[in-house]
Formats: structure tokens, C-alpha cells, sequence
């Protein structure tokens, strides 16, 4: 059965397609593509979080959980379970490649993951996402972009686990949607809702005021991929800005390191701290193997430099952030 679309699907369609091809130009041709992965990342946590309805500031959070690369495994969210994790299909789903998805596996090596298992878990129902598939049926044959759009908003609606459906939903749909696609972790098309300040749950869960009137159902459809292909759309242009921000941050780093030593560790404490959410001085000395003193001297240098501010204000203990 042939598929109509309205001129305001198709060209929210067109602009999603562009703006996502942009993002994957600009990540191809970065001059620190680690750096550009590094902010995303930390953006789609904090996009996920407020999804979830949290305020998550990374930042703090990492006071609590730790500041290694995967110290957000123990933050006490339910994306945080999938965060980062591909399906492990790019076919369409089943339901088994989903609770292999949500359940997860051991960490390399086969230790446990002592993260999850200490965290409240998402208890799948099996019969639920069963339920989920078959309501995916229609729309399997669409483009993977509105398929997103429907699975997100069906799985929402029709609840398959204990907590966290929203959010898991829309991590579902983006990963199938964009499926090999390097640059997101599951939270690109959550930084769009978080920017445009979408309400996403709302679109996604609402019924219609009677379910078997077509034009109500049609609308519904309309108004929830409409936020969908828009919210991906500022999610991959959020991309394009990272790029441009750090290639200007980028060449301020050369400047500053014209006027150093080729022995300075200017350039080696930027580049660490613009991989992170935040620093401080014990974790710069640690990282480049001076005291703590020097680090402080470093760090100083670089605030002056206006490439890494303080953010807490002169309290103890104080952290810095580079100024992409």
C-alpha cells in the first residue's frame, strides 16, 4: 500500500537526511575527531538525563560516580544501562536481539558488570515487547528514520519495562534509525529534544480522544514524527557547531603555544581537558606526571591563555573545562 506523506514530513524529512550528512562530513574531516566524540558524548548524557526528567550536569554527577571514561555506568539512570551499547543487529529487531540489548553482557574479560548489577534494574517483559513488535509491523517497510520515529514513541506508550520507557525508546529508535553511524551513542536525537525543548513524553504517550477516529490517529502520527525528524535534525547540527567551536579553540591553542617552550606541557593539558567533562589539578599532574604544584602553574597559564576557565568559583578543590 502506497504511503502518503505531508509537505511538512517530507521536507522535515529532507532537512533531518541533510543535517545528519553534515554531522558525518564534519566528524570525517575534524582535526581532533577524539575531541569532538568526547563533548558529544558528554552532551547526549546530560540530553538523556533531562529526557529521563533529571537535571544531569556530568560534571557533578562524575563528583559522586568517578571521573573515568566509563564512570557514567554507575549513575542511577535508566539510560545509562544502554548508553553507548549498539544493537546488536542493524535488521530489525527481535525480541530476543532486544533483551540481549537491555540485559547486556559481561565486560571484557568476562567480569561482571558490577555497575548494573548494583543498579535498579529495567526488568524487561518479554510479552510486552512482543506486543511492541507486532505494533511495529505497519510501519517496518518506511524509511529507518520514521521507523525510529514510531518504534521511540510506540515503545513508550506500550511500556515494556519497569522504568525508563521514554528515554530507552528513543535510545531504541535513534540506534535503529541510525544504524553504524560512528558519531552517536544512543542521545543524538535527545539533544535535539532537549534544545528545541520538546515534550517528547507528551507526544509520544498521548491517545487520541477515540482511537478509531483515522484523522485523530493520522495526527497524532504526524505531530510525534514531525518532533522526531526535528529533533534530530538540531541533534546533528549541534555536531556542525561542536566542529566549528573547536577548530576555533584549536587554533587559540597554537597561538598560545608559539610563545611557550617546545618542552611546555601547555598543549598536552588542553587537549586532556577538553576530552573531559571537567579537571583538576591532582588529575593534570597525575596525566602528565608533574606535581601538583606545576600542574597548578599549568593550568593557570591556560585559564590566562582563555583556554580552560574555572567553574566552581574558588571553592576547594576547584575544576576547570576548556572553553569550546
Amino acid at each position: 500500500m502506497e504511503v502518503k506523506f505531508s509537505d511538512s514530513i517530507l521536507n522535515a524529512y529532507g532537512a533531518a537526511c541533510t543535517a545528519i550528512a553534515r554531522a558525518e562530513e564534519r566528524h570525517a574531516l575534524c582535526l581532533r575527531p577524539d575531541i569532538l566524540i568526547a563533548r558529544l558524548r558528554s552532551t547526549e548524557l546530560e540530553a538523556l538525563g533531562c529526557l529521563e526528567g533529571e537535571l544531569v550536569l556530568p560534571d557533578l554527577l562524575a563528583l559522586e560516580y568517578g571521573h573515568s571514561p566509563r564512570g557514567w555506568r554507575h549513575w542511577p539512570y535508566a539510560f545509562a544501562q544502554v548508553f553507548a551499547r549498539p544493537l546488536p543487529a542493524r535488521a530489525f529487531p527481535t525480541t530476543r536481539l532486544l533483551l540481549e540489548w537491555l540485559e547486556g553482557e559481561a565486560l571484557p574479560g568476562g567480569t561482571p558488570d558490577v555497575a548494573i548489577t548494583s543498579r535498579r534494574p529495567l526488568a524487561p517483559d518479554a510479552d510486552r515487547i512482543d506486543a511492541w513488535l507486532r505494533s511495529m509491523q505497519p510501519a517496518r517497510d518506511l524509511s529507518r528514520l520514521l521507523v525510529g520515529a514510531d518504534m521511540a514513541a510506540s515503545w513508550a506508550r506500550i511500556a515494556p519495562l519497569a522504568h525508563g520507557n521514554v528515554v530507552i525508546g528513543v535510545m531504541l529508535g535513534e540506534r535503529f534509525a541510525l544504524a553504524g553511524n560512528k558519531l552517536t551513542a544512543g542521545g543524538l536525537a535527545a539533544i535535539g529534544l532537549m534544545q528545541k525543548q520538546i515534550g517528547w513524553m507528551g507526544l509520544a504517550t498521548s491517545k487520541a480522544d477515540d482511537e478509531f477516529d483515522e484523522p485523530d490517529v493520522v495526527g497524532r502520527t504526524e505531530r510525534y514524527r514531525l518532533a522526531w525528524l526535528e529533533a534530530l535534525t538540531a541533534g546533528a547540527l549541534t555536531v556542525v557547531g561542536m566542529d566549528q567551536r573547536l577548530r576555533i579553540w584549536l587554533g587559540k591553542l597554537d597561538d598560545a603555544c608559539l610563545l611557550k617552550r617546545r618542552s611546555s606541557h601547555l598543549r598536552a593539558l588542553a587537549e586532556f581537558a577538553a576530552a573531559q567533562s571537567s579537571i583538576t589539578a591532582g588529575m593534570a599532574a597525575a596525566r602528565l606526571q608533574l606535581s601538583r604544584q606545576g600542574a597548578t602553574t599549568l593550568i593557570e597559564q591556560a585559564c590566562g591563555a582563555h583556554l580552560l576557565r574555572e567553574v566552581t568559583h574558588g571553592n576547594a578543590f576547584r575544576r576547570y573545562v576548556a572553553t569550546i
